[in-house]
């Protein structure tokens, strides 16, 4: 697994598709897939949503992360990892959504799981965002501690043309912990995009867009945002 890989997954899913540019965005490990998807293939890309994620972690923080993830992974079942990532990751009572990532998580297999956490935290995608030549919008949950607000600010500050945008009330995974917010942001994102290009899209279209384009990279890599 490598963000090339991972960028050459999706262009595969949208060629079967049909669809040769789109608005691509993801959360936490998606996120790294949508900026690495907007880099590897700019031409595709009209506009990123990268939320809750980030483009290197030091090297120190790398090797803790993986080896906390793996260790649990390879001592303990599947649902019990995955019980203590909701655990870990929502601070507050877990929204309803927080079950589906946990099932997820709890399905896949302990070499997947592992190979996953190694590819995410290992990456180190920073010399390719200078490659995105579309508008970016980086999203970060204000309580996020798994990844702090400076490494979205790394990320907004290494894209030509980005914005961050705090998420209020969220955690790690802002789109479950505030669903209507973190909606508000995309469709927003989609309206300001559409004036640009001079192309209008109906309000169905933008939700049905904006709710199909976010999950696209969990779609194209069969990874959990549950990684990161």
């Amino acid at each position: 697994m490598s963000p090339s890989a991972w960028a050459d997954d999706l262009a595969r899913i949208l060629d079967d598709a049909d669809v040769n540019r789109c608005v691509v965005g993801g959360v936490s490990l998606g996120g790294i897939q949508a900026l690495a998807f907007a880099a590897r293939h700019p031409d595709r890309v009209t506009g990123v949503v990268a939320a809750d994620t980030f483009a290197h972690l030091e090297p120190a923080v790398a090797t803790a992360r993986i080896g906390s993830l793996v260790d649990q992974a390879s001592t303990l079942t599947m649902v019990d990892v995955a019980e203590q990532y909701v655990a870990d990751t929502f601070t507050d009572t877990p929204p309803p959504a927080s079950n589906l990532v946990a099932e997820e998580m709890a399905a896949m297999p302990a070499a997947v799981f592992c190979d996953a956490v190694r590819a995410c935290f290992s990456v180190d995608i920073r010399a390719d965002l200078a490659q995105v030549r579309c508008p970016a919008v980086v999203a970060w949950g204000e309580n996020d501690t798994k990844t702090p607000r400076a490494l979205s600010e790394a990320i907004t500050d290494g894209l030509p043309d980005a914005e961050l945008v705090v998420i209020p009330a969220a955690g790690h995974l802002s789109h479950l912990d505030n669903a209507p917010a973190f909606a508000g942001i995309v469709l927003d994102f989609h309206t300001r995009l559409a004036a640009t290009t001079g192309q209008a899209i109906p309000a169905q279209e933008t939700t049905a867009r904006a709710t199909t384009e976010l999950a696209m990279t969990e779609t194209a890599t069969t990874q959990p945002e549950g990684v990161a």
